[in-house]
């Protein structure tokens, strides 16, 4: 049945074809709305056939066409081609339309009345954005004024590339040029991206966060690495030591760190640790001034599905002094020289009382840590003094031992009555125990010497012996 009437302007939906030669005859206007993102095709038309059956066949392709998304959409004007979007080319993606059958006086037995609304996705090639749509940045500070960037993107497919790829082109680009007008150094620690199931749209979410401290030796952003997080906790202790010396006791540094690392760059993690000891060991030494210390617990854990690092670390520094610990405790112990004589009186207790020598033994024991090694004692408790050097920072694993220099003088026996260090007693008999120790590992170690010393002394008052026949006794005047 040829058509009533025929018009140059056609509408084509996938195969369908509304309008031109063909029975489905236009009804008004054809509206076309068009911004940058989409666009919107609205028009009518009537449908006839010559029979019941040819009706429903018509009815049935009609209305598949049309619930069929992501067809190619062209409006023609005889041979001109007005408008064509067109998936496979990304002039045109993501067809959506809807099809109407309103009440209408073109509706009978062989005819029909359709309202459709067609709606296009369109590609950002009018933006000169690389098909980036969209975008929106968000910086956040911490109460430390340390900056994050939240970047929130849109891309489209263009010309053929679709919109995954379009996004891995040029996102990188588009987040140096926000990094670069904020200043500072960032790096991605996030990342989420989302595409339409055709890869006509492409949402991608990136975290960024600015780098203040070194990730690595001597490297503010290592490539290998994200979101590192490296604390030091410094405690110095002064449990009680003895005033007559001036002790300094260890300062002990706790560090915790953990770092994700690339996994695209590496999945080697005891390697990167290795790597990475010891720019965390003397990141966590400076924080107590000081060049050097030894290493004395190591735990890194290496999360392997994660591909992240986590470890922490005790350190013990000197603190200025290589007199690390000193007590003395002085113990008095006195007999007083009575002597008791029993007499028999019918008291069960009498007794005759006489004063006889009385003695009192004091014993001075000493315990002191120092920093270094130092060789055996002379006699009279002199002590040779003994030099460890403060070596600087070596590689991880070699040799850098921690002491410094010292000079202890023993404590000496007295020349004349008495003692130097004790009035009216002398020193009778001295007892001295060392132990050298070598504290920590990984070439970070700390020598010490743990040294007791007990000194025994008596208090006495001596009594002259005159110059006569020996054994013969002569009364003090």
């Amino acid at each position: 049945m040829p058509p009533a009437v025929t018009r140059e302007l056609s509408i084509v939906y996938g195969g369908l074809t509304v309008g031109g030669t063909t029975n489905r005859l236009l009804d008004g206007a054809v509206v076309v709305r068009e911004g940058p993102d989409a666009a919107t095709v609205d028009f009518s038309f009537v449908t006839t056939a010559a029979s019941e059956a040819a009706f429903a066949t018509e009815i049935a392709a009609i209305e598949t066409a049309f619930r069929t998304p992501r067809q190619r959409l062209q409006v023609l004007q005889g041979s001109e081609t007005l408008y064509d979007w067109n998936p496979a080319t990304d002039s045109g993606f993501n067809q959506f339309a809807s099809l109407n059958h309103p009440p209408n006086d073109a509706n009978s037995g062989r005819s029909r009345y359709y309202d459709v609304t067609i709606e296009v996705g369109l590609p950002a090639d009018e933006y000169s954005t690389d098909a980036r749509r969209d975008s929106t940045v968000t910086l956040d500070f911490t109460p430390a004024r340390k900056r994050s960037i939240v970047l929130d993107v849109t891309y489209t497919a263009l010309t053929g590339t679709d919109a995954r790829s379009q996004y891995n082109a040029a996102i990188a680009a588009y987040q140096t040029t926000i990094t670069s007008a904020l200043g500072g150094t960032w790096e991605l620690v996030e990342e989420s991206v989302e595409t339409d199931d055709q890869n006509k749209v492409c949402n991608a979410r990136r975290t960024l966060l600015e780098i203040i401290y070194n990730e690595s030796a001597g490297t503010l952003n290592d490539p290998d690495i994200a979101r590192h997080e490296l604390s030091v906790t410094v405690n110095r202790q002064a449990p009680g030591d003895s005033p007559q010396r001036k002790a300094k006791r260890i300062v002990e540094l706790s560090v915790v760190y953990s770092a994700w690392i690339d996994k695209d760059r590496t999945q080697d993690l005891r390697q990167k640790y290795d790597s990475l000891r010891g720019y965390i060991f003397q990141s966590a030494v400076d924080q107590a001034g000081r060049s050097a210390g030894a290493l004395i617990d190591e735990a890194p854990t290496f999360d392997l599905t994660e591909n992240r690092i986590s470890a922490t670390m005790t350190i013990w520094c000197l603190d200025g002094s290589s007199l690390l610990e000193y007590r003395e405790t002085l113990d008095i112990s006195r007999e007083t020289g009575v002597v008791f004589l029993p007499v028999w009186t019918g008291g069960v207790y009498d007794r005759y009382l006489y004063q006889g020598p009385a003695t009192e033994r004091i014993t001075l024991t000493i315990v002191e840590r120092l920093a270094g090694r130092i060789s055996g004692g002379q006699a009279g408790l002199y002590l040779k003094s003994g030099s460890v050097g403060l070596g600087g920072v070596a590689a991880f694993g070699s040799s850098n031992s921690l002491g410094a220099s010292f000079s202890r003088p023993g404590r000496r026996r007295s020349s004349s009555g008495g003692s130097a260090g004790i009035a009216g007693a002398y020193l009778v008999s001295t007892r001295q125990s060392t132990t050298p120790l070598t504290i920590g590992s990984a070439g970070r170690t700390l020598d010490v010497e743990d040294i007791t010393t007990v000194e025994i002394y008596e208090r006495a008052t001596p009594y002259a012996m005159a110059k006569g026949t020996p054994g013969e006794q002569v009364t003090n005047s």
